[in-house]
């Protein structure tokens, strides 16, 4: 009885102790504040507020908000700025509202202020403004986002990760992530990169809620910092199951593509690239193709190396349509597109039960038997697949995930990088072991900007080509637009001038039949109206005149090659920045790059 009593005693205290806490943090305010209900009515304010509306000798606590501020009633506006009829005063009212299983209720932030003073108004708007913006992309996205403070306690929780895991922000914002997941500091994601502070990208993860339902998502997982400060951390989590149902359909198409192409060895043909359609006549072009040509006759792995959009997966299909294997199957895999779990799915193949909804099903090492397979940007296939590949490749055996048999297999493997191999190896990116094992036979396709002397016979055919599906009839080039292309950079290759190209040859009127700078897009910068020579401005410390790249001496040349040297230096290279250092765009730094013979 008396424990009873002294329990009920200090739970007076605890109560009384945490309003007296509430009503200090409330008078200790600068600005007046008022805690209001759904129906407007005043549950707690403070004695700022009561100073700011002359009411201090009154207790409008229980009373309607909408009695003491009339221009609430009319305006629903985050933040709202006016002159009181209740005091005269020039007022800045904040609201912000929030919903518990509970109750709803806003609290209001009231400042007096100074006729003149029109900045903070503006800058409350605009930081209004912005939050208003992040809410609502954070709830219109498909990706569930999930948010936690440095606490470990949720503040975010949007529509797309209720959907995900059956909850409602409701229930979750306040709470502490072990209060909903049955996870711990070790297994939750969320609570090791607020600790470590290291984000983890494109992880598979399952687990339980509390409530009971099985998650399976795809997630990255980031720490959020004010300054050097970690403040929380944030997921982005993916319904792995759509993936699962993404590669299932693939492995079903293939399934349906593969028995065909080999009954009827011309439809396949007809599919492939032949060498006959790679065009070019640069000598490093040429000697690419060369190699291609032989290594089409052996049984040899082929690595491609080639920046994205030169042509390697092309080269692939040549040099299967010319190999034994050209009556089989060609079947292609782009490795950075896929998640490691779904893409060892893909390859291995699965057995029934393996997870859930698995069934038995070839993969593609095997349904490439008899005929190639090109596994495109090796380099970017995750460095634990990359060793079970290795394996695959010198057992010639498979195991389905989830299997205990192995399978005989017998595809030609032909694999390519978009980055340099040794760049590649250095930064982790492959297995040294397992490039040694792919590249029995090494091919480099050169890049766009190497091979300035097939600019035009690709765009002409290019444009002959689009001439048949656009049903227009467009000769050629201006001359301006291919001096242009010739000194562009062209950092998308091959594939960015096709899409110039048709670009160009869509927007072009029916009755024009030459491409002029008036078709290409601006967004390539190749034509501004700054003249294309380099005007220098005297320079104290260079000693330099105003003068022209073009008409200058040797000497005053080498001065301005120095400049030009030197802001990329200060730019660590960055050719846009120098450009900008320089007041030039970034095309017309390169013209004179190029000029200068500087690379």
């Amino acid at each position: 009885m008396i424990n009873s009593i002294d329990d009920g005693n200090l739970q007076q205290n605890l109560a009384s102790n945490e309003k007296s806490l509430l009503e200090s943090v409330l008078d200790g305010s600068n600005e007046g504040i008022a805690i209001i209900n759904s129906y407007g009515t005043i549950l707690k304010c403070n004695f700022k507020l009561l100073e700011i509306l002359d009411s201090s000798n009154e207790n409008i606590e229980g009373l309607s908000i909408f009695t003491i501020i009339p221009e609430l009633k009319s305006s629903d506006i985050d933040i709202l700025n006016f002159e009181s009829k209740r005091t005269s005063k020039k007022l800045m009212i904040r609201k912000n509202s929030y919903h518990t299983t509970l109750i709803d209720y806003t609290i209001l932030y009231v400042t007096e202020l100074d006729p003149s003073d029109t900045d903070r108004v503006h800058q409350f708007r605009k930081t209004s403004i912005l939050k208003e913006t992040y809410e609502k992309i954070i709830n219109s996205i498909d990706e569930g986002i999930h948010c936690i403070d440095m606490n470990g306690n949720f503040i975010i929780y949007n529509p797309a990760e209720e959907k995900l895991e059956g909850y409602k922000e409701s229930e979750i914002i306040g709470k502490h992530v072990t209060e909903i997941y049955n996870l711990n500091k070790t297994t939750s994601l969320l609570l090791k990169v607020l600790e470590d502070g290291i984000p983890i990208h494109d992880v598979h993860q399952e687990y339980f809620t509390r409530n009971g339902n099985h998650i399976d998502v795809l997630c990255s997982t980031v720490p959020l910092y004010s300054g050097n400060k970690i403040v929380g951390s944030f997921s982005i989590s993916k319904n792995f199951a759509q993936f699962r149902h993404m590669a299932e359909r693939i492995l079903d198409l293939q399934e349906k593509l593969t028995p065909k192409s080999k009954v009827n060895s011309k439809s396949h043909e007809e599919k492939c690239i032949t060498f006959d359609l790679l065009l070019g006549s640069n000598p490093q072009f040429i000697e690419s193709l060369k190699w291609a040509k032989a290594a089409s006759k052996t049984e040899s792995p082929i690595l491609l190396y080639g920046e994205t959009g030169t042509g390697k997966e092309l080269f692939a299909q040549s040099i299967h349509s010319e190999s034994k294997r050209s009556n089989g199957p060609f079947l292609a895999i782009n490795c950075a597109a896929i998640p490691e779990n779904l893409l060892e799915g893909i390859l291995f193949g699965t057995v029934k039960g393996a997870f859930t909804g698995a069934i038995n099903r070839e993969g593609l090492f095997e349904q490439a038997n008899g005929g190639s397979l090109f596994l495109d940007e090796i380099n970017s296939m995750p460095f634990a697949l990359q060793a079970k590949i290795l394996r695959v490749l010198e057992e010639k055996r498979v195991r389905r995930v989830g299997g205990n048999d192995e399978i005989v297999i017998n595809p030609r493997i032909i694999s390519s990088c978009n980055v340099t191999p040794t760049t590649a190896i250095e930064r982790g990116q492959i297995r040294a072991d397992l490039f040694y094992r792919l590249a029995v036979v090494y091919l480099f396709i050169p890049p766009l900007r190497e091979r300035s002397d097939d600019l035009l016979l690709l765009s002409n055919h290019f444009i002959q080509d689009m001439n048949k599906s656009l049903g227009k009839n467009i000769l050629n080039l201006h001359p301006e637009v291919v001096s242009a292309f010739q000194y562009y950079s062209w950092p998308g290759n091959i594939r960015q001038l096709k899409h110039t190209i048709e670009c160009a040859m869509n927007i072009i009127p029916l009755e024009e039949k030459v491409i002029t700078s008036s078709h290409i897009p601006s967004y390539l910068e190749l034509f501004d109206n700054k003249t294309i020579e380099l005007e220098v401005e005297m320079n104290e410390n260079m000693n330099l005149p105003i003068t022209m790249l073009n008409q200058i001496k040797n000497n005053e040349k080498d001065k301005v090659k120095d400049l030009i040297i030197a802001a990329l230096i200060n730019s660590k290279g960055n050719v846009a920045k120098a450009a900008e250092g320089l007041g030039l765009s970034r095309q017309l730094l390169q013209y004179h790059l190029k000029k200068l013979g500087l690379k």
